[in-house]
């Protein structure tokens, strides 16, 4: 069972790095190999590599606003520009509630932790 639960870990990394940042995708593959380590699985081990070269090289060339869907990267860019949480949520007919769920994805995702670090990146990768 703890094999199965660490190639679960291991082959959804791609997944799970697109849902919640690359820093929890990270996390993910650790425990996937110390499991691997604790019971020798080699396959495990395997894809585990294969997947942390993978996303590293993802994380190298991908443009942050490409891991962003359209909604995602339209709340962010507003946010970048200054407006509050209120103000995009009037302007996109969206609830405030929905805009802050967008932005803790959008923080997640690009693993920015505030509004001044995601506009420096929005503006750095313009």
């Amino acid at each position: 069972m703890p094999v199965q639960y660490a190639w679960t870990l291991a082959t959804g990394a791609r997944a799970f790095h697109e849902a919640h940042g690359p820093a929890a995708a990270l996390d993910r593959l650790g425990a996937a190999e110390a499991v691997a380590r604790t019971h020798p699985a080699l396959l495990v081990t395997e894809q585990v590599t294969r997947a942390r070269a993978e996303l590293s090289t993802d994380c190298r060339t991908a443009h942050p606003r490409g891991l962003l869907s359209d909604r995602e990267l339209e709340i962010a860019e507003l946010a970048a520009t200054g407006l509050r949480t209120r103000e995009i949520a009037e302007r996109l007919f969206l609830s405030p509630r929905t805009v802050e769920t967008h932005l803790s994805r959008v923080y997640r995702k690009l693993d920015v932790p505030s509004r001044l670090a995601l506009s420096d990146l929005l503006r750095r990768t313009g």
